[in-house]
């Protein structure tokens, strides 16, 4: 079965929200000293392709732990991210036997570039309300966040969040998994109370 990666890689250059603190990996343990190899991880849940619970915005939303495995695994779709697409999804078919809805920008092609966090796509609030209301357990992008950098409520996070869903931002080459049938999944580390959690996002294809 063909898998298709649709992760960021993490490392110490891993492009950060900004006001992130920068990410230290580094090694604690080597062969030469120790016998076997260790490291030590310093980063935010945020980093690179992540996924959002309601608890990152919510007070008393749920959390990683609340979440049985199988809410971060079901059948995709990418669609392109314009109104129009969107509003199309929304009243058809697609849209009740489609767990994860993945909205293709292209903005990923300027990761690692200066202009990463600014000016991405966003999704229309009145349209963000209506995809919440849909029968998913997630919305992803392909860039880094779902509100505007200067955003101080989040809106479009509290909109869908507030219903249960997660969210997955910072997703990659989603323009290899268009029209096409797949299982998306975004498994999270098992954090005791965590609001996010970074992932290896895969799409498994039907053959």
């Amino acid at each position: 079965m063909p898998v298709i990666d649709l992760s960021h890689p993490i490392d110490n250059q891993t492009p950060l929200y900004p006001g992130t603190p920068p990410n230290q990996i580094k090694t604690i343990a080597t062969f030469a000293t120790d016998g076997f190899r260790e490291s030590q991880w310093l980063l935010s849940a945020h980093t690179a392709t992540h996924i959002d619970t309601p608890s990152h915005i919510l007070e008393h939303g749920f959390t990683l732990d609340a979440y049985e495995p199988g809410q971060f695994i079901g059948k995709g779709k990418v669609i392109p991210f314009n109104e129009e697409q969107l509003k199309r999804f929304i009243g058809s078919e697609n849209a009740d036997s489609t767990d994860f809805l993945l909205l293709h920008s292209g903005w990923d092609e300027r990761w690692g570039n200066d202009d990463y966090f600014n000016n991405y796509p966003l999704l229309p609030e009145n349209l963000a309300g209506q995809i919440a209301k849909l029968d998913l357990k997630g919305i992803g992008i392909d860039a880094p966040s779902f509100d505007a950098p200067d955003s101080a409520n989040l809106p479009i996070h509290r909109l869908i969040l507030g219903e249960g869903l997660i969210l997955i931002e910072n997703l990659h080459n989603l323009r290899a998994i268009l029209n096409q049938s797949f299982t998306f999944i975004a498994l999270p580390l098992r954090i005791s109370a965590g609001e996010a959690s970074p992932v290896r996002a895969v799409a498994l294809m039907e053959e």
